[in-house]
């Protein structure tokens, strides 16, 4: 694999930062079941129209949405459905290390202190395989 650009990160955090809200999270998982007009997605939200579609102009920015228009309305659809892929795994990942909610991310767990005597366990991958064994690296930190 070739090393990232800057440009490939400042793209990825545009994406991680849209999906980091719960209004917005709402509406890519409500997308996932086909198109919805905007007002739909005000009642879905509980928003006012204003405030959904400065939600649905960030997910438009960032690529995980799309619009039509047609007559009066406007219809969004879901064009990334990937994303509802990697939060599925992302949540599985926190639900087996047993974070909750008010998980600090700081210290790898649900308001637990990492350190060598509460160490944190690496996850399995998100296809089910466990990760490689420290046991692999050399002393300098690279894979043997």
């Amino acid at each position: 694999m070739s090393a990232l650009t800057t440009s490939d990160y400042s793209r990825e955090t545009s994406i991680l930062k849209a999906l980091a809200n719960e209004a917005r999270l709402k509406i890519v998982h409500h997308l996932d079941n086909g198109e919805s007009c905007v007002c739909d997605l005000v009642e879905l939200v509980g928003l006012d129209q204003s405030t959904v579609s400065k939600h649905l102009a960030v997910l438009k920015a960032a690529a995980i949405v799309d619009r039509e228009r047609r007559g009066h309305h406007i219809y969004y659809r879901l064009v990334a459905p990937c994303v509802l892929d990697f939060i599925a795994c992302a949540a599985a990942v926190a639900a087996d290390r047993g974070a909750g909610t008010t998980a600090d991310p700081g210290t790898g767990s649900a308001g637990g202190v990492v350190s060598s005597e509460n160490p944190v366990e690496p996850p399995e991958t998100c296809d089910g395989t466990p990760p490689p064994s420290d046991r692999s690296l050399d002393g300098k930190g690279t894979r043997t």
